[in-house]
């Protein structure tokens, strides 16, 4: 099954900076509610599933957290990762979550904006419980493009 993000994206025809300024922006409440619910602190690990362009990436790095950033498409993750080079607590790291090997350190915070729903039923909750630390947190965003 080829996801919603992915037919999106192949609709820019490649221009992903076109992609990038259609893609909905983050609410600044939705930012604030986040910390509040997963309580951030200093060097605190965050895993984002799917980077797409980084506009979620960006304003969660502002916060402080460590980032790993997974994205899948080699391209779009060249394009994050030279956009977010000026922040150096984000690395954005091509791979899919369903293959990716897990470090040894767990997070405390597992993000999907917008991914969450594109994986493996089967397999994401499991990964996602391994991912994290005992006690940790999960936050999933999704969006929708089009009509509703």
């Amino acid at each position: 099954m080829v996801s919603e993000s992915y037919e999106v994206r192949t609709v820019f025809d490649g221009d992903l900076d076109r992609y990038h300024r259609a893609a909905p922006a983050v609410p600044v409440s939705l930012i604030g509610d986040l910390c509040e619910l997963l309580d951030p602190r200093p060097k605190h690990r965050l895993l984002q599933i799917g980077a797409g362009t980084g506009k979620v990436t960006e304003p969660v790095a502002a916060i402080g957290y460590q980032i790993v950033a997974l994205e899948p498409d080699p391209r779009l993750a060249a394009y994050t990762a030279r956009r977010l080079a000026v922040l150096d607590n984000v690395e954005v790291v091509t791979a899919d979550f369903a293959t990716w090997q897990l470090p040894a350190e767990p997070f405390e915070v597992v993000l999907a904006a917008g991914s969450y729903s594109a994986l493996d039923p089967a397999a994401r909750v499991d990964k996602v419980v391994q991912a994290g630390r005992p006690g940790g947190g999960l936050a999933v965003l999704e969006t929708r493009h089009g009509p509703r």
